[in-house]
């Protein structure tokens, strides 16, 4: 479910996240140490990004896009999907 949403660009939901909240549960499939390393990641790329905080968002969207790619172990398409991602970002900077 998750690949979906992240190839239409919906990041604001993790399937994980919300089975925990719907049955009330905290699966541990031992990605603690992963998540305290991306979340230690995400840290260090906004205090570099502190001076444009939209270019944080616009790193992670991309980066996500990159991840999606791999788990589906194709490339094909990475770099239009990229292409749309900053196509996205360029026209809501546009409209602001």
């Amino acid at each position: 479910m998750q690949v979906p949403w992240y190839r239409n660009e919906i990041f604001g939901f993790e399937v994980a996240e919300i089975y925990n909240a719907i049955f009330n549960t905290h699966l541990d499939l031992g990605l603690d140490k992963r998540t305290a390393k991306i979340r230690e990641e995400e840290s260090l790329l906004r205090e570099v990004c502190q001076d444009n905080p939209d270019h944080f968002n616009l790193i992670q969207q991309a980066v996500k896009v990159v991840k999606t790619k791999s788990l589906l172990r194709r490339k094909r398409g990475l770099y239009d999907d990229i292409e749309q991602v900053l196509d996205n970002y360029l026209r809501e900077k546009e409209a602001a």
